[in-house]
């Protein structure tokens, strides 16, 4: 614990509850990305498929 005090265990807490926030959230908008992604490739699919005929 940083200077070994009762409030150098709640920054470093506050500091694991932060970091683990961030990764559910760098999770969720990599998710998010990936799906649009697919959305979009599967438009380009469709659209290319129709040009072609």
């Amino acid at each position: 614990m940083p200077g070994g005090t009762a409030l150098g265990a709640v920054l470093l807490l506050r500091n694991n509850v932060t970091a683990a926030m961030m990764t559910i959230v760098t999770a969720k908008a990599i998710e998010a990305a990936a799906n649009q992604a697919r959305r979009r490739w599967r438009l380009r699919r469709v659209v290319l498929a129709m040009l072609s005929c």
